[in-house]
């Protein structure tokens, strides 16, 4: 190709002068006066005044809008192709982050000033590319909704009265994978602000019981579940002889935690009414209840933690680097499911499956680099490999009949995983072939605005793990039959505003 057919190719970074070039010179010069104006708007705003304007307003009756501050995750040199909303006159990063802050259409911004309203598909470019993060808190838009008012309902009045318990302490909290939910989640609902000393005004009451230290501590499992629950059988006897609350409720609005693989079982005998956070969350247990129970975010490793913040669910990772097309680490030698994905796939060169134990960095590289990482069920539904797929920007690919997914009430999974059933093992290369590019890219530029609300903060923070569950808890309060016709219990129905 000769020098002058060089010069005729198009520059792709000037697309937009380009184009404002076949505007009218009036439109051209209207659209600068605009975004002129926005800036100058912007900067007479007070610099807080994002989070300080009726943060706890319940009942909409603060004047003016609420506006949301967002988040944003830094992806280098990289463009959106089109899906322009305005450009802004500055490079101040503070400036550009609150005009998209007041744009519910604005999804991120470019560092030359160009706000976007999609953010899913972008490319190599001499600009970096900010990415809003979507909050958990009052909501995306700057106007009242039912959504926005059920969580400042659900910050203001949420209260969690904690039974005082020195039964069982003789087993100490374990730190061992997905079993560690219990020791984090009982820590940082201690030190929240949900807990409260009065038991009039609870909308629930907390079981501190801690059934993976009472079963781990044993050689058999079998040993250990029949230790945990003559704790628990302890606990409840206590709990009945020496306060009220339970029979206010027949105990559904008391609550206990089990991150053991035995699930919501341990308490089968005597918490049939209260509700479980488990990690086994099994359509086909008969003792998980959907309507009731909550299936719990995994935790993992510290590692993986820092993975998550390093990665940022895949916000600083090239799609362009992912050269592996489906990945799994682990034994799949036993399960009702494992041993068909290891004969079907493990000599496939699209799929990289390791069962040697893998170096944490190792690990955590090969899912920075992988575009469907398998959550293949073991004995139970559940697994590590959900979250930490998430935090790295992998799409999941979940293989496990029944699995009731964490916090289905404020993700929606079918956004960012593909669901497999197990009798589909066989297809399985072809489903994911199925999946365009541009599919793949929405899916992870969906996983990088939820991954946080998989991370298990200390302290906790809005949107991460625990509020998540808090909040998904809270949406269970409406289950609660009060049917005690005690004075108690009547002043406290009324007290929490006649929920039945």
């Amino acid at each position: 190709m000769g020098s002058n057919e060089r010069n005729k190719l198009p520059n792709p970074y000037a697309r937009k002068p380009l184009l404002m070039s076949r505007l009218p010179f009036s439109l051209v010069v209207l659209m600068i006066l605009l975004s002129v104006l926005v800036v100058l708007l912007v900067m007479l705003l007070p610099p807080n005044k994002t989070k300080a304007t009726c943060s706890s307003n319940v009942d909409n009756t603060c004047p003016g809008k609420v506006l949301v501050e967002h988040h944003y995750s830094l992806i280098k040199e990289r463009d959106i192709d089109g899906h322009d909303l305005i450009h802004i006159q500055t490079n101040d990063l503070a400036t550009l982050k609150r005009v998209c802050d007041l744009f519910d259409e604005c999804r991120g911004f470019n560092s030359n000033g160009w706000l976007k309203t999609s953010v899913s598909s972008y490319q190599h470019g001499p600009a970096d590319l900010y990415v809003r993060q979507e909050p958990l808190g009052p909501g995306k838009s700057n106007q009242p909704s039912n959504v926005q008012t059920e969580y400042r309902s659900f910050i203001s009045n949420m209260k969690i009265y904690v039974y005082d318990m020195a039964i069982g302490l003789e087993h100490h909290p374990r730190r061992i994978g997905g079993y560690e939910t219990e020791r984090v989640f009982v820590e940082q609902l201690l030190k929240s602000a949900f807990v409260t000393q009065n038991p009039n005004e609870a909308t629930f009451f907390f079981i501190p019981i801690r059934c993976s230290s009472y079963i781990l501590d044993y050689s058999t499992e079998h040993e250990g579940v029949i230790e945990a629950k003559k704790i628990l059988g302890q606990i409840l006897s206590e709990i009945k002889q020496n306060h009220p609350y339970w029979s206010w409720s027949g105990g559904s609005d008391h609550f206990y935690i089990c991150a053991h693989d035995i699930g919501a079982k341990v308490g089968s005998d005597v918490l049939k009414n209260a509700i479980a956070l488990v990690n086994t969350a099994d359509y086909e247990d008969p003792y998980f209840i959907p309507h009731k129970d909550i299936s719990l975010p995994p935790s993992v490793s510290p590692g993986l933690h820092r993975l998550a913040r390093i990665t940022q669910g895949g916000a600083s990772v090239d799609p362009v680097t992912r050269t592996v097309f489906a990945f799994f680490a682990g034994d799949l030698k036993s399960g009702r499911i494992r041993p068909t994905v290891w004969n079907e796939w493990s000599m496939d060169e699209d799929f990289v499956i390791k069962t040697s134990q893998l170096k944490p960095n190792t690990y955590m590289e090969y899912l920075r680099k992988s575009k469907f990482c398998l959550v293949v069920r073991g004995r139970e539904v559940w697994s590590p490999r959900l979250v930490e797929s998430l935090f790295a920007g992998c799409v999941p690919v979940i293989l496990s009949n029944h699995y009731h997914l964490p916090l289905q009430g404020i993700v929606d999974w079918n956004q960012f995983s593909i669901i497999v059933p197990e009798n589909e093992v066989a297809d399985l290369k072809q489903i994911l072939h199925r999946v365009t590019s541009q599919q793949l890219l929405e899916m992870q530029a969906k996983i990088t605005s939820v991954y946080q609300h998989f991370v298990w903060n200390n302290p906790a923070q809005p949107s991460d793990a625990f509020y998540s569950v808090m909040q998904e808890l809270w949406t269970r309060r409406n289950v609660v039959r009060y049917k005690s016709k005690s004075p108690q219990a009547k002043t406290r129905q009324n007290l929490q505003g006649g929920l039945h």
